[in-house]
């Protein structure tokens, strides 16, 4: 009789700890909610009990109890959303031991749901098991109906994890199963880009002309393609509609700006658009272009302050050093009579990319230099 009234004592108990801790909750002050959810006994494993706490734990940024607290919760509940969001907790937190195993379980639960899929591939990567991600994309792809919708699934896992073969011709069969699909042809076409399959990309992109009339960004592309291919005057032509359409896209200002300075033509124009990029956008690139306008107008000192800003930027991007930014930096001390830097800095540009000889060639104190130069 005694412990039936005890036990009835503690669950009165309980429920006055839970609507103490339900008040506190409520009114924003989650550790004196927590306090009082601590002091239940007999009912420390409820689910609606531990989702409670779990909200305190997340208000306060303590995620150490909040991953806890959902493990507590996804070991006595078969729920997936549950389970979800402890995987999204143990991605975010880097806990991969975890996460991993508990992201599987997510897909076997829900076999055709690509974003457990990627989110496990994306674990994957953030820990370094690279050895193992073409092995899992590839189960993926032999699992999965061969759909077009499944198609560019697994095309984007295999970009995901840069196999941009394998992801070009998955890319191919989306665009075979419906030529109409505009953001997989778009989609296909960078693809082709990345994988060097140029003239293939350019095919692609003009295709996506006629119903994308107003899209700058795709004017810019094709701008950046035909220029690759060395079509100088097709390059210009789709980077200007590129601009008309949108005078924000400093991607097409600053490239527009470094077509017509390296053609030696419109210089003025060229300083002009590339400091509109700057001033949209000062990355390591737009400044590098500006500095290399300063160079074309004879302004040496205010290039090499440009050119020391767009390295600082290049660093603080996390960028490799940049062989044309080298290049632009040794062809201005070479102007600013400092010419052992010069060399040093246009030889270690060339090394990189022996294509910067033929504009070396064309300046007018290549001759001077000449036998300095060291094409390794």
């Amino acid at each position: 009789m005694l412990f039936i009234i005890l036990a009835a004592r503690e669950k009165t108990a309980d429920s006055f700890y839970r609507l103490r801790g339900d008040f506190f909750q409520n009114s924003n002050r989650p550790e004196k909610a927590l306090y009082w959810y601590n002091r239940v006994r007999n009912d420390n494993r409820n689910v609606n009990l531990l989702l409670n706490m779990a909200g305190c734990y997340s208000q306060l940024s303590d995620y150490t109890n909040l991953i806890k607290t959902y493990r507590i919760i996804c070991s006595s509940t078969n729920d997936a959303d549950l389970l979800e969001t402890l995987v999204w907790l143990e991605k975010e937190t880097g806990d991969f031991d975890f996460g991993i195993p508990n992201v599987k379980k997510l897909i076997s639960k829900k076999p055709d749901s690509w974003l457990y899929k990627q989110m496990l591939i994306a674990m994957m990567i953030d820990s370094d098991m690279t050895n193992q991600l073409a092995k899992t994309v590839l189960e993926f792809e032999n699992n999965a109906p061969e759909s077009a919708s499944n198609c560019f699934q697994i095309a984007e896992m295999w970009l995901q994890i840069d196999n941009i073969s394998n992801a070009v011709h998955k890319y191919e069969r989306c665009v075979e199963k419906n030529a109409s699909n505009d953001v997989w042809r778009y989609s296909l076409a960078f693809a082709q880009i990345e994988n060097k399959q140029i003239a293939r990309a350019l095919t692609n992109l003009l295709m996506l002309v006629t119903v994308n009339e107003n899209n700058d960004e795709l004017f810019r592309t094709i701008g950046y393609v035909y220029n690759s291919l060395g079509n100088d005057d097709k390059a210009i032509e789709y980077y200007r509609r590129a601009i008309r359409l949108n005078q924000q896209n400093y991607n097409a200002l600053n490239n527009l700006a470094y077509i017509l300075l390296l053609q030696n033509k419109n210089i003025g124009e060229a300083y002009e658009l590339a400091q509109s990029a700057v001033q949209l956008r000062q990355k390591s690139f737009t400044v590098d272009t500006l500095a290399y306008s300063y160079y074309k107008l004879g302004k040496y000192k205010t290039a090499l302050r440009y050119l020391k800003k767009a390295e600082k930027l290049l660093k603080q991007e996390g960028g490799e050093p940049d062989p044309e930014m080298e290049y632009h930096i040794g062809i201005v001390q070479v102007k600013l009579g400092e010419v052992d830097e010069a060399v040093n800095k246009i030889n270690a540009a060339l090394s990189k990319d022996h294509n910067l000889e033929e504009l070396l060639k064309k300046e007018p104190f290549y001759h001077e230099i000449k036998s300095r130069i060291i094409i390794k």
